[in-house]
């Protein structure tokens, strides 16, 4: 457990550290409006296929090469293993869609917040 004291300066509360007397975390209570702010109407809403090109049925860009050359890094020797893995995956998510599909709601959990305890 940290012990501290907690302090108010230029809008912020700072934790501050018992035995070494440094803020640990500030946190802004208010933040001073400095301008109205804008609603966005050039940028159209987003949807699951700007993110995976799969589901949009668009072209994958490559990687930028900085981030290509740091991926055959790390997998560098492991591809056998890593397709091995996203071949078991693509099982296991197989069945799992499935079952998904057949219980619909009764897969996830629901309560009432009222009925928790506070």
């Amino acid at each position: 457990m940290i012990r501290g004291s907690i302090t108010s300066a230029n809008g912020y509360m700072a934790v501050r550290s018992a035995r070494h007397n440094v803020p640990l975390r500030a946190l802004a209570t208010a933040a001073p409006s400095t301008s109205t702010p804008r609603l966005r109407t050039d940028k159209r809403a987003g949807d699951i296929s700007d993110v995976f090109t799969s589901f949009s049925g668009k072209k994958a860009q490559p990687l930028h090469a900085r981030y290509r050359e740091l991926k055959k890094n790390l997998t560098a020797g492991l591809e056998e293993q890593l397709q091995k893995s996203w071949d078991d995956l693509v099982e296991v998510l197989k069945v799992r869609t499935e079952e998904v599909a057949q219980k619909r709601e009764s897969v996830s959990r629901s309560w009432c917040f009222a009925e928790a305890k506070h």
